[in-house]
């Protein structure tokens, strides 16, 4: 007895370094004042459970309804299966105003520390806190998530042209930050790191957006979807390795190889909205038959496209205006036909690629119901202010 005594006293002090070591400096936030870990065994192994009703974890505190909304479904498909129980509950008072997530976790801290830690390795949660509550603490976050989640689906009945342009800046850039911010690559650390975009970026940007929309009378949340898929809305260079064959190269052109009379040049895309150079010129051709339809005073300056021998030259905002040019010719194209026009957007008018038009669908579904739920949520809290 002695023996197996001295033994337990061992792994007592080794299972307390380790938490120790992974907890610190982290507080377990607790109504009582005897919370002295208990260990237990289960099914031949060994865990530390606190004297709780509840474990949870708060992964997140969001000022914005958009950010609430897009970290939360981040975690649902990301984070495992105790994720998928995660919960949104707001604070009292205007000054603590704020939609904070939790998810529940297993009482046993061998498995829900380790968890936690992976959920930050994996930039899915910016860091996370330990809470012991009571069912009394429980039930209303549990009412609050379900009203959450309720407004959230009735959104996705309203259109973003319902909603007055003012209203809807502030959620589309938290939008646009967060989809540069969870791209593959960024995640993935590829190398180079694309630069994820600041909230000044994206709040230009989402002015460019709506601004441009509203010209060429497009669906504005298909437009964004386009921007998701072909770049996650960050300036990136891409298909570097296309290229096309013309009879002749043209100013800024690089030319691979020579055959018949005919040159290879390189076709890389530009910018969020990954136009190729040969997309640019042509859409620059229909900018100058444009001309007689629309009053391009009417943009801003720097919305106003250019006619520029070399289409690397063109400006980032002006790629914008292109863009939405190209999808507005495309619309007409198909006489309206969205989910043709948008798989002309990348397959071309001769070979639609319906995958990507889908796809396109899916993101700009949901990022309406995002910005709608932001923008009828932030209006409600500014008017209980005032």
């Amino acid at each position: 007895m002695w023996f197996i005594g001295c033994l337990m006293a061992v792994a007592l002090l080794a299972v307390g370094g380790w938490i120790g070591y992974r907890v610190w400096p982290r507080k377990l936030l607790v109504p009582w004042k005897n919370c002295d870990p208990v260990i237990f065994f289960r099914n031949d192994r060994m865990g530390i459970a606190v004297p709780t009703e509840y474990l949870v974890a708060k992964v997140g505190d969001y000022r914005e309804t958009a950010s609430a909304d897009l970290y939360r479904d981040l975690l649902r498909t990301r984070g495992g299966d105790d994720a998928k129980s995660i919960m949104v509950c707001q604070g009292t008072g205007f000054a603590e105003r704020s939609h904070r997530l939790f998810v529940p976790l297993e009482n046993n801290l061998l498995s829900a520390i380790p968890y936690l830690d992976s959920l930050a390795s994996r930039n899915l949660i910016p860091d996370y806190q330990l809470y012991s509550w009571t069912y009394k603490d429980r039930s209303p976050c549990q009412e609050q998530s379900l009203e959450f989640q309720e407004a959230f689906d009735k959104s996705g009945q309203i259109l973003l042209r319902n909603i007055p342009d003012k209203r809807l800046l502030a959620p589309m850039a938290d939008f646009l930050v967060f989809k540069s911010a969870t791209d593959v690559r960024v995640f993935n650390r590829a190398d180079p790191k694309p630069p994820v975009l600041t909230p000044s970026q994206a709040t230009e940007l989402a002015e460019d957006v709506v601004i441009v929309a509203r010209f060429y009378a497009l669906p504005l949340d298909y437009f964004l979807g386009i921007g998701a898929v072909e770049n996650n809305y960050m300036g990136v260079i891409g298909d570097l390795n296309h290229a096309v064959w013309k009879t002749h190269p043209q100013r800024g052109d690089v030319v691979l190889r020579r055959r018949k009379g005919k040159v290879l040049v390189r076709n890389n895309a530009r910018g969020v909205w990954q136009i190729t150079r040969e997309t640019l010129r042509y859409a620059q051709a229909l900018y100058l038959a444009d001309l007689q339809k629309r009053d391009y005073a009417a943009l801003p300056e720097a919305l106003r496209p250019e006619v520029l021998l070399d289409p690397d030259e063109i400006k980032g905002a002006t790629l914008t205006t292109f863009a939405g040019l190209l999808f507005r010719d495309l619309l007409d194209h198909f006489d309206g036909n969205i989910m043709q026009a948008v798989g002309a957007y990348n397959g071309g008018p001769g070979k639609p690629n319906l995958q990507y038009a889908a796809l396109v669908r899916n993101i700009a579904h949901y990022a309406r119901k995002v910005i709608i739920h932001a923008a009828n949520s932030d209006k409600e809290q500014t008017s209980s202010v005032h």
